[in-house]
């Protein structure tokens, strides 16, 4: 990178919005760095509110030479804020810091710009931070602390590993300042975030962690641990992979984060589709008319019939507002079949919709688009038995603005449909561009069309039960779901699966993929492992991908001590040793594992069900999380160099009896 001699030694970046609670402590932690350096902080404020601005001009005030303010006249996005204070540092190096965080360590700067002076060939440098948990003021360390036991003096990282941990936060950055010449791509991001700008960084090159604690990281009361903001982190950072991969669709990188991200929303798919309570509804006979498959989760939800054609069909803005507009002529007229080729919407749909599907034209006019059909005549036939089921009387109609751009026009039409029982999703970040004061445009945190995944998301910010019953249903920022809204589902109190070609996908090496690889052996029906590891690397078996009745708890639980039976009918090198943790949710909803070191069964060279006894654990604090079991972690050899190869049969946790009756 080619040398460039600045007038000042590093840039500090604050980005504020509302934050006077906070920016004090911060930007005192910035004068309290112990150095020699020359300096320059620059405040970017987007039209706070609250005493924000009072703040920064007293810190103008009191340094003159150092704070250099950039006041916005009206809002912006925050991706817009920073890039502007990007292209005002003058310093070698920029150091962010967000305004509810502060810095810790004194001589956290020397000990950075020491480094990068010295290691020329990293892009960046941070370290590690501690978390503050707002609501109950306990401090902890970062995310993965055990990342760092076995590298004390810090390690460097790129593409091939930066999302498998989250090691750093935007308060830890000390980054080249040449590196941000043409980050300004970061604004055609739809979700900024720090994962962008880090990812964009590593395009260049390689970060380095040093091994210090420097700042605090705050978790925001409202958002430790509830089940709800959890669920929408989880949302939005599937969307930030997402976003990634279409613009980098070669990186192999990405595509393997993405997969494994799919996977995990797969979980969370599973996990929190809870079955509903019809009986909350008043009219049991209603009619879903969706321009995707939300109205198909809805009936799902409830393990109720479809009373609606609309299964499996996605529909653009245009088409469907004629629809709800004149739906009682449309719905009796004739579909032609049509090759995709001819779709009027073909260039203007933002998303990918699938594979080859068929395209049907309702009265010539109207474009209903057959995703979950492999053939006119199956789409046709589904059209058909359905359309008798329509309840005129109590139709209810959903539709989403989030998949298409400049449709602003389409929500105002959607908005002046003259029908009571009708609402439009929209995703949170597009609400600025898109939402004036609506009353059926629901905003939902992080909300993305893909139903199948994300309909438990619009559970957390719509009143689903209130809008059947006929409530006018307006977005409500703090809105819970009542807890009664759901069945309680009968416990599962054993889990049995024998591997085949269709489920051995349950079987997965997601975390360690270049130490486990997993297949199918059709001629000995089983699972083959073969395996190449140096510690603590394992593969894992999901409970929740198996099917199982929608009226059963998607957890297992084994909180009775005689449930705490795992048997495997396996074989492998019998001078290898094999161990089986748990994956359980906590209260919190946190995923934890439980660690059974003193467990360990060799293996055997012929199929033999291997025994693992876990009744004798008595403590009482483990017994919640055993009764909401997720999934297994298997090790081979733990914490030893191990190479070979385990044939998996089958796998079953519960009960001695139960296993006995089902061998028959």
């Amino acid at each position: 990178m080619p040398f460039q001699i600045r007038p000042v030694k590093f840039s500090v970046v604050v980005s504020t919005h509302n934050h006077e609670l906070h920016l004090i402590k911060a930007l005192k932690s910035v004068f309290a760095q112990e150095h020699e350096y020359n300096f320059e902080v620059i405040i970017t404020d987007d039209c706070s509110r609250d005493r924000t601005r009072e703040i920064i001009e007293l810190f103008q005030l009191r340094y003159p030479d150092n704070v250099i303010p950039l006041c916005q006249d009206k809002k912006n996005r925050a991706s817009e804020n920073v890039l502007l204070a990007f292209q005002k540092c003058r310093g070698q190096y920029t150091l962010l810091l967000d305004p509810n965080d502060y810095w810790t360590d004194t001589e956290k700067i020397k000990k950075q710009i020491s480094f990068l002076d010295e290691h020329p060939e990293y892009i960046f440098s941070c370290h590690r931070f501690n978390r503050l948990n707002e609501s109950t003021n306990e401090i902890q360390d970062d995310f993965h602390p055990l990342v760092f036991k076995d590298k004390p003096n810090g390690f460097e990282f790129g593409q091939e590993r930066y999302f498998d941990y989250w090691l750093t936060q935007l308060s830890t950055m000390a980054i080249r300042t040449e590196a941000l010449k043409d980050i300004p791509k970061l604004e055609t991001f739809k979700y900024y975030w720090d994962t962008q700008l880090f990812w964009l960084l590593l395009l260049k090159g390689k970060g380095f962690v040093q091994p210090f604690f420097g700042s605090v990281y705050r978790i925001k009361s409202e958002t430790a641990g509830n089940k709800f903001d959890l669920l929408k982190q989880n949302s939005l950072t599937f969307l930030i992979i997402e976003e990634l991969r279409q613009r980098y669709t070669c990186n192999e990188h990405i595509k393997r984060i993405y997969e494994l991200y799919q996977k995990n929303l797969s979980w969370s798919k599973s996990a929190n589709k809870r079955q509903l309570n019809l009986d909350k509804v008043i009219n049991k006979n209603f009619t879903i008319v969706s321009d995707d498959n939300w109205g198909k989760e809805v009936y799902d939800a409830f393990n109720i019939p479809y009373q609606s054609p609309f299964i499996g069909i996605q529909i653009f803005n245009s088409d469907f507002i004629k629809l709800a507009n004149d739906f009682e002529h449309y719905i009796d007229k004739p579909i032609k079949f049509i090759n995709l080729s001819e779709s009027k919407h073909q260039r203007s749909f933002r998303h990918y919709i699938g594979d080859d599907y068929p395209l049907g034209l309702l009265d010539n006019d109207i474009e209903l688009h057959f995703i979950d059909y492999k053939s006119p005549t199956e789409a046709l036939k589904h059209w058909n038995d359905n359309i008798s089921k329509i309840n005129l009387e109590n139709l209810f109609f959903k539709m989403d603005a989030s998949r298409e751009e400049n449709n602003l026009t389409s929500i105002e039409a959607f908005e002046n449909i003259n029908r009571s029982n009708k609402v439009c999703f929209v995703n949170c970040h597009d609400k600025e561009k898109k939402v004036k004061d609506n009353s059926t445009l629901h905003l939902i945190d992080y909300w993305n069309p893909v139903s199948e995944i994300f309909f438990p998301q619009s559970l957390c910010s719509f009143d689903l039960m209130g809008w059947l019953n006929g409530k006018e249903v307006k977005y409500n920022k703090n809105y819970q779901p009542e807890k009664d809204i759901f069945i309680t589902p009968d416990k599962r109190k054993y889990f049995f699966i024998q591997f085949d070609q269709d489920n051995f996908h349950a079987l997965d090496s997601k975390f360690h993929p270049e130490t486990h690889e997993i297949l199918y052996n059709e001629e000995t029906e089983s699972a083959i492992i073969n395996y190449n590891k140096s510690d603590l690397e394992y593969f894992c078996l999901s409970a929740q991908e198996c099917p199982h009745p929608k009226t059963s708890d998607l957890f297992v639980d084994l909180s009775e001590k005689e449930n705490r039976h795992i048997m495997v009918l396996a074989k492998g090198n019998p001078s290898h040793q094999l161990r089986i943790d748990f994956i359980g949710k906590e209260e919190d909803e946190k995923d934890t594992i439980l660690h059974i070191d003193a467990i360990v069964q060799p293996l055997q060279e012929d199929f033999q069900w291997i025994h693992f006894d876990f009744s004798f654990i008595d403590d009482p604090a483990t017994k919640y999380l055993f009764s909401r079991i997720r999934s297994f972690y298997f090790y081979l050899n733990p914490k030893n160099t191990a190479q070979g190869t385990l044939e998996l049969m089958a796998f079953y946790a519960g009960s001695k009896e139960t296993f006995e009756e089902l061998l028959g």
